[in-house]
């Protein structure tokens, strides 16, 4: 899980916050390995494979491996995401070479002139705040409230939706139409748990976080006494939105996000944030209703935009827009942010200007270059041969559908009619979006990596607020093709998968059929059974939000469901820490469902069906800090020790590969062993 402050909030505020991917990590380094993992320092001698069976089939591995400089964690995903990444790094290697020959306004050049703008600390250095000095004097120059609005509404456009934002995307209970949002800045100050916490972590998260905001406002200008108490109203109020969010518990019931309001009841709930403009700028005027997932929120913001909060929200807005100018500015900035990032991860030296240039050109740009790496790297013979498996898988899925016997027939058929409806999308977008109204300078001709970003943030906008009123594009991807990861989407009841997951160890034409069903496998498994999770189940065949369920069915599920979270809970991973079992049930009915289909693939075609359990732990090997371990507790999926052990040793197959007894340490009672699909 990226645990970074997000460096501008629109690229991932736009995307659908329903989206469910396999796996939620940080994008890692080619740099040297220097970091000794925590697994390492407290592995002793192997395990019995009837005992520990990830830390048996992954011994040597976790002892050896250690975590690049400037990373956290270090894994198979991030061993296969590193071959990407070079690949990707020759590419824009290949067009700096050719930069002369580049056409002017193509993707190609504005990719090349990014990566420059942003590596050249040297020249951002040399301007230091003047690429945002404009935005920062109209902070420091509002008196009032309604000078706060103007504000907000001057650079909604740039990215500085530090409260709030109007977003268009498919509408909940009517999947055949596109309609407005209002989402709250998810990204305020800290995560939740860690402002209300008070365990270690969390007060050393509190105190970090205190000391980052103050050296914020000291790079602008202000004085350590001034410095500091600013620091500490920002956190305040931040702490006071924070607490009016929903939990992550509360966001698994997405009727608790479905809160549906007039245009008239949203402008009294935003009486004092002028949203009758905000929407007027907008052209969103004629919209009759609006989606608010944070209501609660909201209200409490609305209820802060009083003249005696005018200071407060001044600081509030001034240190957000340098947190989302962090890696563009100085050295300076962006060290105070590498400093506090340190404390979440556990990260003890800092990535390259090179490598973090690099990283914030893929995922700002992540389209346009996944072209170029689609064009360049993809086989295309690996997308129909995946194809082909993911039809198996899901043929296979089905028949285990209609043999539960906890299900009662009518839900059953609609449960296949969902599956039956389930679209896949595989390796890349079938059409590119076009990316030449996005403007990106180099320094030679007055750009800045501040403007450059601005321009990207104000194209997503655009193309976001002309969706209002239309059909959903259902060729739409929600993540490019270079990035190591699949995904299932409810609203639109699709699973997508990436080209570049398409490769050894996950899937090859070169391995075994028990390795492919155990990488790839096990992850189109995965995808397919988040149609039917907890929030997947939410969400009819054609991704409306609605209950399909017989109300005794529905009883039945949520018993596993619980159930699920009952097994998790109760695992401790640091001395401490448990994993939140409740968030995690998505991932653990996902990873179960995926291993039974391809379990059950290998036995029908009579494989070694060993292979495919030690396949599956292997794809899943995994080294991390202790700090990021505990951080990473926040996300619903839990380490991956635990999404092998915890999973196989619920399939019965697993017992007879294995002869796993009553006295070995993996054994569950048949009794006490989810079974769901």
């Amino acid at each position: 899980m990226n645990k970074k402050i997000r460096l501008f909030l629109s690229i991932t505020i736009i995307g659908s916050v329903f989206l469910t991917a396999c796996v939620n990590k940080e994008n890692k380094s080619t740099s040297s390995t220097t970091t000794i993992s925590y697994e390492s320092q407290v592995l002793k001698e192997k395990p019995g494979i009837k005992d520990d069976f990830y830390t048996n089939i992954n011994y040597d591995y976790l002892k050896n491996t250690k975590i690049p400089t400037g990373e956290s964690s270090n894994g198979v995903f991030d061993d296969l995401d590193r071959k990407t990444k070079v690949d990707l790094k020759k590419i824009i290697e290949d067009l700096n070479k050719n930069y002369d020959n580049l056409k002017e306004n193509s993707d190609e050049k504005k990719i090349v002139d990014l990566y420059n703008l942003l590596k050249d600390t040297k020249k951002r250095d040399e301007l230091g705040l003047k690429p945002i000095e404009d935005t920062l004097k109209q902070i420091k120059n509002a008196k009032s409230i309604p000078d706060i609005n103007k504000f907000i509404l001057d650079n909604m456009n740039k990215g500085y939706f530090v409260f709030s934002i109007p977003t268009v995307t498919q509408n909940l209970q009517n999947s055949s139409i596109n309609s407005l949002f209002i989402g709250v800045n998810s990204s305020l100050g800290i995560e939740k748990n860690y402002f209300e916490g008070s365990d270690d972590f969390s007060k050393k998260v509190q105190k970090a976080y205190k000391e980052y905001l103050k050296e914020l406002f000291v790079n602008i200008g202000y004085s350590e006494d001034e410095a500091k108490k600013k620091a500490e109203n920002t956190y305040n109020i931040e702490k006071e939105i924070t607490s009016s969010t929903l939990s992550p518990e509360e966001k698994m019931n997405i009727s608790n996000m479905n809160n549906v309001v007039s245009i008239n009841e949203l402008l009294k709930i935003t009486s004092n944030m002028n949203y009758g403009e905000i929407l007027k700028s907008k052209k969103f005027e004629n919209v009759e209703s609006v989606t608010i997932p944070e209501l609660k929120a909201l209200k409490k913001i609305n209820s802060l935009f009083v003249d005696k909060n005018v200071e407060v929200l001044k600081d509030l807005i001034e240190v957000n827009v340098l947190k989302q100018n962090s890696q563009l500015l100085t050295k300076k900035i962006q060290s105070a942010y590498e400093k506090y990032n340190s404390i979440y991860t556990g990260i003890t030296e800092t990535k390259t200007d090179d490598e973090i240039a690099f990283e914030l050109t893929n995922m700002t740009l992540s389209m346009p270059l996944g072209k170029l790496y689609v064009e360049k790297y993809f086989d295309q013979k690996s997308k129909s041969d995946v194809q082909n498996i993911t039809k198996e898988i899901l043929d296979t899925y089905k028949k285990r559908v209609k043999n539960v016997d906890w299900m009662t027939s009518e839900t059953k058929q609609k449960a296949l009619k969902k599956l039956d409806n389930l679209n896949m999308k595989i390796g890349y977008p079938d059409k590119w979006k076009d990316y030449s109204d996005v403007t990106v300078k180099p320094y030679s001709k007055g750009g800045t990596a501040t403007s450059a970003m601005e321009s990207i943030v104000n194209k997503q906008l655009n193309e976001n607020n002309d969706k209002i009123g239309k059909t959903p594009d259902k060729d739409e991807w929600g993540m490019a093709p270079q990035v190591i990861n699949a995904y299932y989407d409810p609203t639109k009841n699709e699973i997508v998968f990436t080209a570049a997951i398409l490769q050894a160890p996950f899937y090859s034409e070169n391995q075994s059929r028990e390795k492919n069903l155990g990488g790839i496998g096990s992850v189109i498994g995965h995808e397919i059974s988040h149609s039917l999770d907890v929030m997947g189940s939410q969400f009819d065949e054609n991704g409306n939000l609605s209950n399909w369920w017989k109300e005794e069915d529905l009883t039945k599920f949520q018993n596993k469901v619980k159930q699920a979270a009952d097994i998790y809970s109760k695992i401790e991973v640091v001395d401490g820490y448990k994993i939140n079992g409740e968030i995690s049930t998505g991932e653990i009915m996902a990873d179960l469902g995926g291993m039974t289909v391809a379990i059950d693939i290998a036995k029908k075609e009579n494989l070694d069906t060993k292979k495919v359990f030690e396949s599956y732990a292997l794809s899943n090997a995994h080294v991390s800090t202790k700090e990021s371990i505990i951080s990473n507790l926040t996300d619903e999926h839990p380490p991956e020790k635990y999404r092998v052990n915890n999973i196989i040793n619920l399939i019965d197959q697993f017992y007879v590969d294995y002869d796993i007894k009553e006295n070995d340490k993996m054994y569950v009672k048949p009794e006490d062993r989810l079974k769901v699909w």
